[in-house]
């Protein structure tokens, strides 16, 4: 592609990068589309639930990858929060796991709920399981960049 800068080994967002994830996931021995589930609060309860241990599942809506950190907005029926993933607290086998996770997908995640330097209510997450790997990316109208987009044509 002329004009394009990309990384070297740079995989776009599409589903064969994404069955790509999902064999990688499977060459692990992980179920991606197990069949139980564990809650212990949804996520609007969890926001209200500092210091205390939860396990919240929901739908992956965004993913930040900060060296040894990562942040994923995680979103439910009831709303949204943050899980905040630390290579030191899942250890490197598990956040490379969660480095193949994207948007879309859904996860179980199991942690005390705090607040970030930035007063962000989060999951501090010492253990997950992918609930079910999306192969196909969030349709752009059901995501905040879609919704951006749409406001921005209507105004024009």
């Amino acid at each position: 592609m002329e004009g394009s800068a990309q990384k070297p080994g740079f995989v776009p967002d599409t589903s064969e990068a994404r069955l790509l994830d999902l064999q990688a996931l499977e060459s692990r021995g992980i179920n991606a589309y197990p069949n139980r589930v564990e809650r212990t609060a949804v996520i609007s309860e969890a926001l209200s639930m500092l210091d205390q241990e939860v396990t919240v599942v929901g739908r992956i809506m965004s993913k930040r990858k900060h060296g040894k950190l990562m942040f994923f907005d995680l979103h439910d029926d009831s709303g949204d929060i943050q899980l905040f993933c630390s290579l030191n607290e899942v250890g490197k086998e598990n956040f490379e796991i969660l480095d193949r996770l994207d948007r879309g997908d859904f996860i179980q995640a199991q942690g005390v709920v705090f607040d970030t330097k930035t007063m962000t209510r989060s999951v501090k997450v010492k253990k997950f399981k992918v609930l079910t790997k999306s192969l196909d990316p969030i349709p752009q109208e059901f995501t905040d960049e879609g919704e951006r987009r749409q406001q921005t044509t209507k105004r024009l």
